[in-house]
């Protein structure tokens, strides 16, 4: 009999440390299926803003707009988190609908653009390990109760809605802690990933 609880944590592990081979798959789905149950998300914080520094990877220049968020993807019920995302979003560059479900910051992204069956193309640019701390704040180290300096891995990658457009939609980093590609204890006797246990 197979455990689906090994084969997620596998596809996980797979999906941070050979994101190429799963870069199709949206993360909220198989996270919801290794916790054995729906999650949610927790806003950190959303907002329209100019860009300080041109972003070429998605066709933008300096002080043009673009929708930045930042949240986690936790239990629903236990506020476990288990993913944390950045996400730099340009809104031309979604259909009406997506871009008003987003800014109501209540739903994964993935979830929007599948359940309003929009085709999607995601290319990866980054991934590895690195500290906490180059990829998020404070904030977030606290949710996930570990330090700045602790060890995760992070995918970086692009969004393409219209296969026929010239940019990519949005840019998206998704970072775990390290050790949640390998281990996960039982989210019962666990309150995040990292520190005394394990955990977006």
């Amino acid at each position: 009999m197979i455990d689906l609880k090994i084969t997620t944590q596998n596809l996980i592990y797979l999906a941070f440390e050979h994101p190429t081979l799963l870069s199709g798959i949206f993360m909220t789905p198989l996270l919801e299926a290794h916790a054995g149950g729906p999650l949610q998300i927790h806003l950190l914080s959303q907002q329209i803003r100019q860009l300080e520094v041109a972003v070429p990877e998605l066709l933008l220049n300096q002080q043009e707009s673009i929708l930045e968020r930042k949240v986690l993807l936790q239990g629903r019920g236990n506020s476990i988190p288990y993913l944390y995302a950045e996400a730099l979003i340009v809104p031309s560059a979604l259909p009406a609908p997506a871009y008003a479900r987003l800014l109501q910051g209540e739903e994964p992204i993935g979830r929007i653009l599948q359940e309003l069956r929009l085709p999607t193309f995601r290319e990866v640019i980054a991934y590895g390990k690195a500290c906490l701390g180059d990829l998020a704040d404070g904030k977030v180290a606290e949710h996930f109760e570990i330090d700045l300096s602790a060890e995760v891995a992070f995918r970086t990658l692009l969004l393409y809605v219209n296969q026929h457009s010239q940019g990519a939609a949005m840019r998206i980093t998704e970072v775990v802690p390290w050790i949640y590609a390998y281990d996960r204890q039982d989210a019962a006797t666990s309150h995040a990933i990292g520190g005394a246990g394990l955990d977006h």
